[in-house]
């Protein structure tokens, strides 16, 4: 997982010392390391999460399809090991309308994505007899209860940045306040940093390499996307919303973004 985030900064045309930030980030992140010691598929999603993001870029630039195939299959691996990458890849299509591909990438990225549900059939009906069994979500309500719904996403970044105060599902060691809140102000000043608009003419002229302000764009909407359909869903359904769980689908995306923000205060305004 830590291995791949840096693969994909890296095919972002982002500078080694961009992936090497992400990828220690990553590696200390809480959700990871808790997630990597529970037998559940958290851990692959923090794998395919930056997998599925590698694939695409790597696809876009090379236009060629054995690539598109290639992520057609991490996508239905997604597919397979948890339920929630099926609105995660809208992500994708909001990201090309962000980058103005053309139209036989739009095809390439709309068969991609048609394969992976094809072939994810079988899984679908699986999961809608369980659902239909076991009463679908429902245990979730007392935990979406416990969370003010106008703060979750705000919750869910902290948690995914520094830990924070998760939900009740998660077994945290107790952080004093006082360095809570002064790694919380670190974690929005380097947000900040990635945020501000760059001048820098420094690009490449490679017309599928990413510039900074079309790669902060990606990762703002692969980490906010993910947070958002939850808590769309859970105002508008039914409660699927759980600070810390569900949500780590943005930590990958979360991670390269502060990377980006520590390069922009300590190596390179441009990077």
């Amino acid at each position: 997982s830590v291995l791949v985030l840096g693969l994909w900064v890296r095919s972002a045309r982002r500078s080694w010392k961009i992936a090497l930030w992400a990828m220690a980030l990553s590696a200390v992140a809480p959700l990871q390391i808790y997630y990597s010691q529970e037998a559940r598929p958290y851990a692959l999603v923090l794998l395919l999460v930056p997998l599925a993001l590698y694939t695409y870029t790597r696809a876009l630039q090379s236009t060629r399809w054995s690539d598109w195939l290639l992520h057609s299959l991490v996508i239905l691996a997604a597919f397979f090991t948890h339920n929630l990458f099926l609105p995660w890849v809208l992500a994708f299509w909001i990201a090309s309308l962000l980058l103005h591909t053309n139209s036989k990438q739009w095809l390439a990225l709309a068969l991609a994505h048609g394969l992976a549900l094809l072939a994810y059939i079988p899984g679908a009906l699986l999961l809608w007899g369980q659902a239909t069994r076991s009463g679908g979500a429902d245990w979730i309500e007392p935990y979406w209860k416990q969370t003010p719904p106008a703060f979750a996403i705000l919750r869910s970044l902290e948690v995914l940045s520094i830990g924070g105060k998760g939900s009740t599902l998660i077994r945290w060691f107790p952080m004093d306040n006082t360095w809570r809140w002064i790694a919380l102000t670190l974690v929005i000043v380097v947000a900040c940093a990635a945020l501000l608009p760059t001048k820098s003419k420094n690009q490449s002229p490679a017309p599928l390499a990413l510039p900074p302000s079309k790669f902060i764009c990606l990762l703002v909407i692969f980490t906010l996307w993910p947070l958002l359909d939850l808590w769309l869903y859970s105002i508008l359904r039914k409660p699927l919303y759980i600070v810390a769980r569900y949500d780590i689908f943005a930590l990958p995306p979360l991670m390269a973004l502060l990377a980006v923000g520590i390069g922009r205060i300590t190596l390179n305004p441009s990077q």
